[in-house]
């Protein structure tokens, strides 16, 4: 690559990496007013349009990626190399936005909400070398890093440590966090299940210690939003980091990997002798009352159970759609509401066709089981809470999901996409 080039190239990447700081943050625009969310209670009062300021940063970001696709090929590659496949989700794109406008007759901005994720899989480009994709990823948990530690600080200092409520946990420095008892603790349930793995597997002295910390930062933040789907989340990374760890003793036949092992019992160190303050904190009080209450769900199944209820009453509806919003607290039935059965089983089984096995590491790779660990989380958030409508949630979800698909895929395959 020319020198010019080469710096012009280096110059763009690291804009972008400045400018992943802001996804992570829980930093919101009123999209009436522009202003900031700032408010000092813990439930913001928002208009109809609340913003996250790193869905711009996001859009900005995969924008300059796309492009640099077409002009640094050598440095850049879409998620979806093959011009069958793309042509295919195309297609799959434009028969729901006309599905969901003329069949199921759905508000505009829902609209936006079904299709724009589609479309989005056709713009996006990553770099495919690891350094880079290594250093994006050291932008972007920083930033992440700083503001919890930095929140915890906050919140210790001016409480007691053993008394922080999730409504004390939900101000920083005063302000409210919107979505504090939402969509952010879904993006903390992430960042447990990525920094673990990266803990897991590093071997530097130093930054196995700062991943520590930043685990231990979010075990406390997940402790104090008491967001009980939380404990699932975590249970569901160890669980994946323990069947990687019994895979790798029987397939090396019986070789121990010493890092491995010592990274696992240091994590169950840290968890086990934090579990004497753990259960003083608001998650497992919220956990213990409403199981004492017998509603540890919410109330959710019996929503479920309505759900299918008044969906199969009327068969057309079911399979054409009610259009609008449902308000289900599940992501897959508010979509079958909105545009009905046959478009949504259409979508899977397109997906399952476009990505196949290819989408997967082997099962041998710690990938496989970091990959496994965070769609069960989103699948988890999208049962209880509809995370894919929420712009935040999605953001750090697809971030994280193409740091871990673009660093093995091309690690494994030399830059060529399977796709």
């Amino acid at each position: 690559m020319n020198n010019k080039f080469y710096f012009f190239e280096k110059t763009l990447f690291y804009i972008c990496c400045f400018f992943s700081i802001l996804i992570p943050l829980p930093l919101f625009l009123d999209g009436l007013t522009g202003g900031f969310l700032l408010q000092e209670i813990s439930f913001p009062v928002v208009s109809k349009f609340p913003i996250p300021l790193g869905l711009f940063s996001f859009g900005f970001i995969f924008l300059l990626f796309y492009l640099n696709s077409f002009f640094f090929r050598n440095e850049y590659r879409l998620l979806i190399y093959n011009k069958k496949n793309r042509l295919v989700l195309f297609f799959i794109a434009l028969f729901i936005l006309f599905w969901a406008i003329v069949v199921s007759k759905n508000e505009i901005l829902r609209v936006v909400q079904l299709v724009l994720p589609i479309f989005f899989l056709l713009l996006v480009a990553f770099p495919v070398n690891k350094n880079k994709i290594r250093t994006l990823l050291y932008f972007y948990l920083g930033s992440f890093f700083i503001f919890n530690l930095t929140h915890i600080f906050y919140i210790t200092l001016n409480n007691d440590f053993f008394k922080i409520s999730e409504y004390e946990y939900s101000l920083y420095w005063g302000y409210g966090i919107y979505q504090a008892f939402v969509s952010y603790p879904g993006v903390l349930g992430l960042f447990f299940a990525l920094v673990s793995f990266l803990f897991f597997i590093e071997k530097n002295i130093i930054l196995k210690f700062i991943l520590l910390t930043f685990l231990f930062l979010i075990f406390l933040s997940l402790g104090y939003s008491a967001r009980r789907i939380s404990l699932f989340e975590m249970s569901l990374s160890l669980i994946s980091l323990f069947l990687f760890i019994s895979v790798s003793f029987f397939v090396n036949k019986g070789i121990i990997n010493r890092n491995y092992w010592f990274s696992f019992l240091i994590m169950f160190l840290l968890f086990f002798s934090s579990s004497f303050f753990y259960f003083k904190m608001p998650i497992f009080a919220r956990a213990v009352s409403s199981a004492k209450a017998d509603n540890f769900d919410s109330g959710r199944l019996d929503i479920y159970s309505n759900a299918i209820d008044f969906l199969s009453s009327n068969y057309y509806f079911l399979i054409f759609g009610y259009g609008g919003k449902s308000g289900f607290h599940n992501y897959f039935l508010d979509i079958i509401y909105s545009i009905g059965l046959f478009p949504f089983l259409i979508s899977i089984f397109s997906f399952i066709f476009l990505f196949k096995i290819r989408f997967l590491p082997s099962a041998k790779q710690i990938s496989f089981y970091l990959l496994f660990t965070i769609l069960g989380c989103f699948l988890l958030q999208s049962m209880l809470n509809a995370s894919i409508t929420q712009p935040f949630y999605l953001c750090n979800f697809m971030m994280i999901l193409l740091v871990v698909i673009f660093y093995t895929d091309f690690n494994a395959s030399n830059g060529q996409r399977e796709i």
